[in-house]
């Protein structure tokens, strides 16, 4: 099976194309109330685990709960292939990284000066992209991923 029209549910934004059975076929709806509901449940738990990474963030730590449940509800999971770029030295900064699973290492001036790694069985989780949201300047280092893959939140 397969599922469809589920960005018109997600986003409010009209179906991108019309879907049409070739052969006898039983399909399910869901209205938006309801899977936006069902989205919601799954969220709660996902909010759970965004909030114990943002604890483990020291720049962070001077928020409020409250606060740091408002930035757990922005963060976006996003995942990178090995040998992919995640940020570029040099680049404007916008978007801070929580890495939760996964290697990355960290490159200047062409040579690797570290790695980071995360496993989310071991509550480890490292982050990075603070230096240029906070200060205002280029990427310092860049950022390629090492292992097969690496999965990170995103705070744009």
């Amino acid at each position: 099976g397969g599922s469809f029209g589920e960005l018109a549910l997600l986003y409010f934004v009209p179906r991108a194309a019309t879907v049409k059975a070739t052969t006898q076929s039983t399909v399910w709806v869901i209205d938006r109330g309801n899977f936006k509901k069902i989205l919601m449940q799954v969220s709660e738990a996902k909010l759970k685990d965004y909030m114990k990474y943002l604890d483990a963030v020291p720049v962070l730590s001077s928020l409020l709960s409250e606060e740091r449940k408002e930035l757990a509800k922005a963060l976006v999971e996003m995942h990178f292939t090995k040998t992919e770029l995640v940020v570029q030295q040099g680049e404007q900064g916008s978007t801070f990284y929580i890495l939760y699973d996964g290697s990355v290492n960290i490159i200047k001036d062409g040579t690797q000066v570290s790695t980071l790694s995360a496993s989310p069985s071991r509550g480890m989780a490292q982050y990075f992209g603070d230096g240029a949201l906070l200060d205002n300047e280029t990427r310092s280092a860049t950022v390629q991923v090492a292992s097969d893959t690496a999965k990170t939140l995103v705070l744009d």
